[in-house]
């Protein structure tokens, strides 16, 4: 198997970046089929010649971004995407359909405001007045702020981190009556009362949390944020369905991993898997 992968992907660091750059220079070629070009470009260092980033677009992409952008923008980046220790992002868009269409994917070092502003205007996702909705990364408030755009949060990531903080609850009436109320409060669009109300069963049921207070920040959290992270509020934004439309960042990267069981694998990737898993992604996305 390692001397199938050697043999397409490269033996040695040189034949891998070799490869990577052959193949994404391609994309800028002339599609005959859609009619424009792609997109694709490293930045490295100036003296060292380090790989400090790069970003790629198929000419699909390159459409689908110029046609849906303008709508809203997902972005979920993660780390060990592949042997190098890079930020990897797919961003997606909406299509007439309402399905979850790719429009770019790039790696920077960290998610750095500068850094990866630059990248999203070079994917020309930097459009004024599109919903900005990301896993709710750092860099992410301060972005969507510069391309004046309204910023919501990714629901599962939201979700995922509140049923982890719920383990601390003393009894599984609790963790089920906890679970209850934040789907009621992350999923559903409800008046402000109602919305208020849900958080405070929430704190109640914070109080048997063996201890910890945990679960009492997340639910501060998620109350003080509640115009990014709740449906209530961000489907004044964006509305694909309620639960959908704040659960579209995830969508992206569970393709790239193989719905997580690829995940282990891919921090052994080479740009040039990586790069090739993501425009296999764009003809599924194609062909669906």
């Amino acid at each position: 198997m390692q001397r199938g992968r050697d043999s397409a992907w490269g033996g040695n660091e040189t034949e891998s970046l070799t490869i990577f750059h052959s193949e994404g220079m391609k994309l800028r070629e002339l599609c005959t089929k859609y009619g424009v070009c792609g997109k694709f470009d490293t930045k490295t260092h100036n003296t060292t010649g380090k790989l400090l980033g790069w970003y790629a677009q198929h000419p699909l992409e390159v459409l689908n971004a110029k046609t849906y952008a303008n709508d809203a923008v997902f972005v979920d980046t993660t780390h060990n995407a592949t042997s190098y220790s890079f930020k990897t992002g797919p961003p997606a868009v909406i299509d007439c359909f309402g399905h979850t269409a790719p429009c770019g994917m790039f790696q920077v070092p960290e998610e750095e405001i500068d850094s990866v502003a630059e990248l999203m205007r070079l994917l020309e996702l930097d459009v004024l007045g599109a919903t900005c909705c990301t896993d709710g990364g750092p860099a992410w408030p301060e972005i969507a702020r510069m391309f004046r755009q309204p910023h919501i949060e990714d629901t599962w990531h939201n979700c995922e981190n509140g049923d982890k903080k719920a383990a601390s609850l003393s009894s599984k009436e609790a963790k089920k009556k906890f679970g209850q109320l934040k789907n009621k409060v992350l999923y559903q669009v409800l008046d402000q009362q109602e919305l208020s109300d849900a958080f405070s069963e929430m704190r109640l049921l914070a109080v048997s949390a063996n201890g910890s207070d945990e679960l009492g920040r997340w639910i501060d959290r998620m109350e003080e944020g509640q115009t990014l992270r709740t449906a209530t509020h961000a489907t004044k934004f964006f509305s694909c369905s309620a639960k959908g439309c704040l659960s579209r960042c995830e969508q992206m990267m569970s393709k790239l991993k193989n719905s997580g069981t690829s995940k282990r694998e891919m921090k052994h990737w080479t740009l040039g898997e990586l790069q090739n898993r993501h425009l296999t992604k764009v003809c599924n996305y194609e062909t669906e």
